[in-house]
């Protein structure tokens, strides 16, 4: 929330619109002077701010006696502090800017991807991408053409295929290995290219939903009903590895993209989305023994309980600034699922065990926001891509978003 004055018995008060200090790069936003002097008027160079990054202007006839509006306009991606020189009595209102500037592509799954929940962008541009509803692993390639992966073998129950993972070979992609996770069969199935050549896990899980993987190959998996992280080795064996307490409810997917709030060099964050916690949990993950694998330490958790309702957060990425993006759907107190958002966390502020989180709600059409990724372009940008599972008959898709110039 914005952080506005408290106001004294008679004195001046700043208001932001519905209490909130994140705003996309070019979106105005209307700050409120309240209860002033009637005799009190304010030039725009009263107020102070970072020149470079704001743009404020000021409406010729202010609103009426008691309030006077000004409109600020960031320009580019970083944290302002507004301030009204002539009213001693207001405190500072900071101005956060979100690095999602713009929808830059849109691409529409054809009916055969119809429920997208997790993706991987490859290193050509294309996707792959985990269908719930056809039951699927599908590679959408630049040119809008799609190859199937072969459906695992010697498997019980339908496929239902969750969280991706991919094992990258620095010497080919053609040497890249996928690792699935299948929410009805409990297991992680290993892919070459689109051949599926075995799977692991099934002595252990039960309903794995998100995986990750470190730079020395040991595996992590999410599982919705044991609400734990099990631990694999490059081996595929289980290890159980130096798992201190933590508490998870229902989590989802994960990624060990960034070092977010590491700590101590040569740790690597696990990030995790717990859905039915309504929070996401961060982890260390540092080197162990050989034989009992890496040691997981909880961190910290950011609680996403920021507005009226539950949020249900599903999918979690974190850029090379520290700042986390958390989509998922808010689930009102009558247990109506609303559009979906993505949120918005400054890991840097996390101190002390406080955090500070932004709550930006991109509206845009997204229904059910799925996986996350973000990846680097050729040109320095930085781009967060994000599925939409609108579910059966729908037109589900992959957006792309801009996060920095």
């Amino acid at each position: 929330m914005a952080e506005a004055t408290t106001e004294r018995a008679s004195g001046p008060r700043l208001e932001l619109p519905f209490h909130q200090d994140v705003y996309r790069i070019g979106e105005k936003v209307k700050l409120s002077i309240i209860n002033t002097p009637p005799d009190e008027v304010l030039a725009d160079n009263q107020i102070l701010s970072n020149p470079t990054g704001l743009e404020i202007t000021r409406p010729d006839q202010p609103a009426d006696d008691r309030t006077q509006h000004f409109t600020i306009k960031p320009k580019e991606y970083g944290s302002f502090k507004v301030v009204v020189e002539s009213l001693p009595d207001c405190a500072p209102v900071f101005i956060n800017v979100c690095p999602l500037a713009k929808l830059e592509r849109r691409v529409t799954g054809s009916p055969a991807v119809q429920l997208p929940r997790d993706l991987i962008i490859c290193n050509d541009g294309g996707f792959i991408v985990s269908d719930g509803v056809q039951k699927q692993i599908i590679r959408i390639n630049r040119d809008g053409s799609q190859e199937l992966f072969q459906i695992p073998k010697n498997i019980q129950h339908p496929f239902s295929p969750i969280g991706l993972a991919l094992k990258q070979d620095v010497t080919s992609e053609d040497n890249n290995e996928l690792y699935v996770t299948d929410l009805n069969n409990a297991c992680v199935h290993v892919y070459h290219g689109l051949k599926h050549l075995e799977s692991f896990g099934a002595l252990s899980l039960k309903k794995p939903t998100g995986i990750a993987i470190d730079d020395d190959g040991f595996i992590f998996i999410a599982d919705y009903e044991e609400k734990k992280i099990f631990q694999f080795n490059p081996n595929y064996e289980p290890v159980e590895g130096y798992d201190r307490p933590y508490s998870l409810e229902g989590p989802q997917l994960m990624t060990t993209d960034k070092p977010a709030a590491s700590g101590a060099t040569g740790t690597v964050s696990l990030l995790v989305a717990d859905r039915r916690g309504s929070k996401i949990s961060i982890f260390t993950i540092e080197r162990g023994t050989e034989a009992n694998g890496k040691i997981l330490t909880w961190v910290h958790d950011i609680s996403m309980g920021i507005c009226p309702g539950q949020v249900l957060p599903f999918s979690v990425a974190c850029d090379e600034n520290n700042h986390i993006f958390v989509g998922g759907q808010l689930q009102e107190e009558n247990g109506e699922k609303t559009a979906g958002f993505i949120w918005f966390i400054d890991c840097n502020s996390l101190r002390f065990g406080g955090h500070k989180m932004e709550d930006w709600r991109f509206g845009d059409g997204m229904r059910n926001p799925g996986g996350m990724r973000i990846v680097s372009g050729d040109d320095g940008s930085s781009y967060l891509y994000v599925t939409d599972m609108r579910g059966k008959n729908a037109k589900s898709c992959i957006n792309k978003f801009l996060l920095k110039n």
